[in-house]
């Protein structure tokens, strides 16, 4: 039983050692968190509070800032190649037809796609007749009783023992093509021998098409119209620069009575003296 006890109080001396721990862990944490808003805090008050010297106001420049202006000269419908017209119809000149001389036509030679006629095929006539042609003659009879000994059935080649065909003899390829003369027609030496009037015709000038302007966002441009400079405070924006101006005359002047020894720690003991009751 005692040393159930005795285990029990071992335990919870070890738990409330530890809980101790752990307990001055949270408040340091908590300490230290404490610290750093508090110094957070002050530095906002005292951006807040702050009289600022450098007589600047914050600003940082935002969209309000920008205005968007008009850079691309044009206005809206304006003619965007109005010189290039203007040229154009500078340099046109009307122009009067000239007078057809007589053309002298000859044949004329054109390639067309060659088509198969009958000028291409050549009539070939192959016998296909099975019977040996024979004419009985004198000496297929019998000279006494004049009867016939010929053992040759009497036949004589005829339209019907060929078979006629046609060979393509042309040497072209059907769609092949070849020269042709195509020789002028009467219509066409009448219009060659006809002599026209001067006609006058109008003006040729060049094919030049308007081109008018349209804004779009790249007519536009973002210029900064903010009267306010961006400013943003400083430390230095807390200092007075006009106060305590002090110039190198004057300072000498006030520490007149330093003693100067070239010994650092003493020429500024000696300094220090001088300014003790300055205000």
């Amino acid at each position: 039983m005692n040393d159930i006890l005795k285990t029990y109080m071992e335990r919870f001396r070890e738990n409330r050692h530890t809980l101790r721990r752990y307990t001055a862990f949270v408040l340091a944490l908590a300490m230290i968190t404490t610290l750093f808003v508090n110094w957070q805090l002050h530095g906002v008050g005292i951006s807040m509070t702050a009289q600022y010297q450098c007589g600047e106001e914050e600003h940082t420049h935002t969209a309000d800032c920008y205005t968007k202006v008009l850079t691309c000269g044009y206005e809206e419908g304006e003619l965007e190649n109005a010189d290039e017209l203007a040229a154009a119809a500078a340099t046109s000149q009307p122009t009067v037809e000239a007078e057809p001389a007589p053309l002298a036509l000859e044949p004329q030679i054109e390639f067309v796609p060659h088509e198969h006629t009958e000028d291409c095929y050549t009539e070939v006539q192959t016998l296909t007749c099975m019977e040996e042609e024979h004419v009985h003659g004198d000496d297929c009879f019998d000279p006494e009783d004049g009867s016939l000994i010929c053992d040759k059935f009497e036949h004589t080649h005829d339209e019907n023992c060929y078979t006629t065909e046609y060979e393509l003899t042309c040497g072209l390829e059907e769609g092949e093509l070849v020269e042709q003369v195509v020789e002028p027609t009467q219509s066409a030496e009448l219009a060659a021998m006809a002599v026209a009037e001067p006609v006058a015709l109008e003006p040729t000038v060049d094919t030049v098409e308007p081109i008018y302007h349209h804004h779009t966002d790249a007519c536009y441009e973002e210029v900064l119209t903010c009267p306010l400079p961006e400013h943003h405070h400083t430390v230095a924006c807390l200092s007075d620069t006009s106060a305590d101006v002090e110039t190198p005359e004057e300072w000498q002047a006030a520490n007149a009575e330093a003693v100067m020894t070239g010994n650092w720690d003493e020429d500024l003991l000696s300094v220090a003296k001088t300014q003790l009751g300055y205000e």
